[in-house]
């Protein structure tokens, strides 16, 4: 983490700045685990029981330039139309990858993570669009 950022003062002033922004520019959001808690099974081994959704929690999503294409698939001939997505959130935010939500427009998975900056949370995000 950059030294500047280890000033408490310095912390305390970037949070608020990002919180400032998620009370303008955010949306709620409900994250969907990629697996559930294990369960274990008397074979030794565990299978994942269904996935208990997150809190709602306020999230800023951007559309990127990453990527904006149509892939056709050569089995069906059937088509999907992806967009990359950031995912601006507070320092505290509970998300992970895999994890998925969805609204009007796509269906979303989380690709990547980083909280590593204490004051945000960024979160590189796959929107698989319901119309192509």
């Amino acid at each position: 983490m950059p030294e500047i950022v280890q000033d408490p003062g310095i912390l305390q002033a970037l949070r608020g700045a990002i919180g400032i922004k998620l009370q303008f520019q955010g949306i709620p959001v409900v994250l969907l685990p990629e697996k559930g808690d294990p369960i274990r099974k008397p074979s030794g081994g565990h299978d994942y029981g269904p996935p208990v959704p997150r809190q709602q929690q306020v999230f800023v999503v951007s559309r990127t330039t990453g990527f904006d294409g149509i892939e056709f698939s050569p089995n069906d001939d059937g088509k999907s139309r992806k967009r990359a997505y950031v995912m601006t959130g507070a320092y505290d935010a509970e998300v992970a990858i895999g994890d998925t939500f969805e609204d009007d427009e796509a269906e979303y998975t989380v690709d990547t993570v980083d909280n590593s900056s204490g004051y945000k949370t960024i979160a590189g995000v796959t929107g698989f669009l319901k119309e192509p």
